[in-house]
């Protein structure tokens, strides 16, 4: 599925990979009915549900004007209820706000404070089997001008939180110069904390959930910590070191196992790339390394007990692809596309009508970062003269691409067609003509895949069968375009994750 819900203006939009945004009903009248929250403006934070099979969404509804543009986070319950956290644009408190789920619809209540004093950022949401709830985040002291991470409980359904809004909960960090990232989870019977305090490490901690004491660990400075509760025990467990690297930052996420193990993957960019680290009563394991490339936006989700990882590949300025990877037998599978129609082209042929080897098969070059290396090598342009053409050949339905040109055209015009089993089907692109003019662009043919035309069908070109966009000129150019980079892959970045 790849489907337009709505457009956000906000920094963030879907938020960063500790967060959650994306939940789906698990039982009754309106089982699978999912529902997606994103950040719509600086200040709005909305939603928009659909049912299976996901081809339509609801309009968005605003749930609260009074979001800072920063990150939220959300928790769904075992009855559809949802706990929003996130900081308030007015004073930076930190705020939660219920949606209670009754007969197919969410019900917005009323914000309650978590806490008022200094500013406060980054929240993760747990929840105990008991409904209790609990919140981390990163509280920053304006007094002193330093940043802690810190965790508070709610024993009345967010209602209230721990002594009190002016309450700031328990440190789990020593006092940093940096912005903190955080996330919860509970496995088997702790709560665990992960936690990034001074961009740099991670740490873990953990609670037993049975206690309700809480005592400060002294993480060592520059790392990333993991924490976790045992219920059993009366404190915090000492911090202990997930990795060290460079800006880890927000860039890790965390999931738990039925068989009560904690996963953590991130991004150290000393690797460089995407890493993984599995916690069990034992301890931390081993870190694997899974990829040695500029990757993004982890995530990790647990279908069993095998840990799958998701995240965004960077194959070039603001083009990112989708992947996956999960472990098998000791080590992870070589990652693979997550959505068929985000990526380079499958292939890319160039066409000059006046040049005796017409057709010149360019694949390689649009997918790579090289400067100036797409263009015809009888024409030594992308496309120059009437007739000539790009052909956008895709194994599956796409709807866009991203044109990155080391030579902008001038004056000249193409158009833009498909192959509906009959003829070329001129259309003009969702995004408006584009003519090769400009760099770089994005080009949104389609609004989304489920916009692409029902009669779009593949065809043969040039000896391959693919689905095909052809560009061809319809005006000459006096200066012709010469190509970098054409892929159809956007950027897309802060995945977010449920079983589907």
């Amino acid at each position: 599925m790849h489907r337009l819900i709505d457009t956000s203006t906000s920094f963030y939009g879907t938020g960063i990979p500790p967060g959650e945004k994306l939940f789906k009903i698990g039982y009754g009248t309106y089982n699978n009915r999912i529902i997606a929250l994103f950040s719509k403006s600086e200040n709005e934070i909305a939603y928009s549900w659909s049912d299976p099979p996901y081809s339509s969404w609801s309009d968005g509804t605003i749930i609260t004007s009074n979001s800072a543009n920063q990150p939220f986070t959300a928790l769904m319950d075992g009855d559809g209820n949802i706990y929003i956290a996130y900081t308030n644009s007015s004073a930076a408190d930190l705020e939660v706000i219920k949606l209670t789920f009754i007969a197919g619809a969410w019900d917005i209540g009323t914000a309650n404070t978590i806490c008022s004093v200094g500013n406060n950022y980054n929240p993760s949401l747990e929840q105990e089997d008991n409904g209790d709830l609990w919140v981390s985040w990163c509280y920053y002291d304006t007094n002193s001008l330093e940043y802690t991470i810190r965790v508070k409980k709610s024993t009345d359904g967010g209602n209230s939180w721990g002594l009190g809004p002016t309450d700031t909960g328990t440190a789990l960090s020593t006092a940093s110069s940096y912005l903190g990232y955080t996330a919860l989870k509970i496995s088997g019977n702790k709560l665990y904390a992960v936690y990034c305090p001074n961009r740099n490490t991670l740490y873990q901690r953990s609670y037993n959930l049975s206690d309700q004491s809480v005592q400060v660990g002294s993480p060592a400075p520059d790392f990333l910590y993991q924490r976790s509760y045992n219920l059993s025990d009366q404190s915090w467990s000492s911090e202990e070191m997930v990795y060290n690297s460079v800006q880890i930052d927000y860039r890790f996420a965390i999931d738990s196992s039925p068989d009560s193990k904690l996963g953590i993957a991130f991004i150290a960019h000393t690797v460089p790339g995407l890493c993984f680290k599995e916690y069990d009563s034992m301890g931390i394991g081993g870190t694997y390394m899974i990829e040695g490339q500029d990757d993004s936006s982890p995530a990790v989700r647990y279908l069993g007990n095998i840990p799958y990882i998701f995240f965004a590949r960077n194959i070039g300025e603001n083009q990112n692809v989708l992947k996956y990877t999960f472990l098998s037998e000791g080590s992870f599978t070589p990652s693979q596309y997550l959505n068929t129609g985000i990526k380079t082209f499958d292939i890319f042929l160039l066409y000059d009508a006046s040049a005796q080897n017409k057709y010149q098969d360019c694949t390689s070059e649009a997918a790579s970062v090289d400067s100036a290396d797409v263009f015809h090598p009888e024409s030594s342009a992308l496309i120059k003269n009437q007739g000539d053409a790009i052909y956008l050949g895709m194994n599956n339905r796409f709807n866009y691409f991203y044109s990155s040109l080391s030579t902008i055209g001038i004056d000249g015009s193409v158009n833009y067609s498909y192959w509906n089993g009959d003829e070329w089907e001129t259309f003009t692109p969702y995004s408006g003509a584009y003519n090769f003019d400009s760099s770089p662009f994005k080009v949104y043919l389609w609004e989304d895949i489920y916009a692409t035309p029902a009669d779009w069908q593949k065809r043969e070109v040039n000896g391959t069968n693919a689905f095909w966009v052809k560009i061809e000129v319809g005006t000459s150019y006096s200066t012709p375009p010469i190509g970098t980079q054409i892929t159809a892959a956007p950027q897309c970045e802060y995945l977010n994750l449920i079983y589907n």
